[in-house]
């Protein structure tokens, strides 16, 4: 299962070691730590990590406002940035503030401040049009769906997911990951999916359409990689076939 993985920046051995702590412990995981603006941009475009936390002052200098400009320069590679400081005087505030973070946390801080302030930060960057909302237990980011599964948010790429299937008033996510449920109906998830190569092809289900191993045209069923056989109704059928060309 995949985890949502977050870059530590901070000066301060031990601070820097219990953040990861309290990142462990709250199901994430961290894929690197710096201690100064440079070593932080090596990183952060070597790794492409989900989720930066940054003090703002590295060695008495604002490094991590520093980090947050070069950062946005290029939206692609943009990420959300949840800054940590010491400093609690406005005129810190006010320089943070201007490189908009998506979170700001004095220290000390506690495990459930810091939980908090991740899942602000991702369904705030999360929020832009096409994504999902935390609300719906599940946020879309880029290539990959990240979904609230008990206190964590559970990464999950996008081109693992096999297919989406109707489960009460809900969706049951099912991926490589495992099966998930989330908050929203099967025509909104539809919409969210249908640029990353998923069909419908059932009034209870969507499919990942890498994932089709066989179409039985007389039995009206698709078989997927994992073996799972899913119906095909007559009113899909035809639109699914448009998407394969066929060999007779």
């Amino acid at each position: 299962m995949e985890k949502i993985r977050v870059l530590i920046i901070e000066d301060e051995t031990d601070q820097a070691d219990e953040l990861k702590v309290f990142l462990e412990k709250g199901g994430y995981s961290v894929c690197g730590i710096a201690d100064n603006l440079t070593e932080g941009l090596g990183l952060f475009y070597a790794l492409k990590p989900d989720l930066v936390v940054a003090d703002i002052y590295l060695k008495g200098n604002p490094e991590g406002i520093s980090f947050a400009e070069r950062m946005g320069e290029n939206m692609n590679t943009a990420r959300p940035l949840i800054f940590l400081t010491q400093h609690a005087d406005f005129e810190t505030f006010r320089q943070a503030k201007l490189v908009s973070p998506y979170s700001y946390l004095l220290k000390p801080f506690n495990p459930l401040e810091l939980q908090y302030a991740i899942e602000l930060a991702m369904e705030k960057f999360a929020s832009q049009p096409g994504g999902l909302s935390i609300k719906e237990n599940a946020l879309l980011m880029e290539e990959s769906l990240f979904v609230k599964h008990r206190q964590s948010l559970i990464k999950i790429p996008i081109s693992n997911i096999e297919y989406v299937e109707v489960d009460g008033k809900y969706c049951k996510i099912n991926a490589r990951e495992g099966s998930f449920l989330v908050q929203l109906s099967l025509v909104k998830m539809e919409e969210k999916l249908q640029a990353y190569h998923f069909l419908r092809i059932h009034r209870n289900y969507i499919i990942n359409l890498n994932e089709i191993r066989q179409i039985h045209l007389t039995d009206n069923q698709v078989i997927l990689n994992g073996e799972r056989a899913l119906p095909v109704s007559h009113t899909y059928k035809d639109i699914l076939m448009k998407r394969f060309d066929v060999l007779r």
